[in-house]
């Protein structure tokens, strides 16, 4: 099962994980905790990409706000609040 996961993990990342030994050793074991802090790093990488990627995107958006419905823009940065009356009747 083990095995599995790490031949799974080797093709995934491009790595070359050795496959579990039949006895463990201290060589083994530091090895096997630098190949986890190598993908603990690389996955905390992608994460960080991502939310940057993420907040370039909010900010490209609110730049298209900007210029294209500028009064829209001023009332949410001011939280001003959109009060309309709507008279719907007309008495005479």
């Amino acid at each position: 099962m083990l095995d599995a996961r790490i031949e799974h993990l080797n093709t995934e990342y491009k790595i070359s994980i050795s496959h579990l030994p039949e006895s463990w050793n201290t060589q083994y074991c530091n090895e096997i905790r630098e190949w986890w802090n190598i993908l603990k790093e690389k996955a905390r990488k992608e994460l960080q990409a991502e939310k940057e990627k993420e907040v370039k995107e909010r900010i490209e958006e609110r730049f298209v706000l900007m210029t294209r419905d500028q009064k829209q823009m001023l009332n949410k940065l001011l939280e001003c609040p959109y009060n309309k009356i709507v008279v719907d009747r007309v008495l005479i």
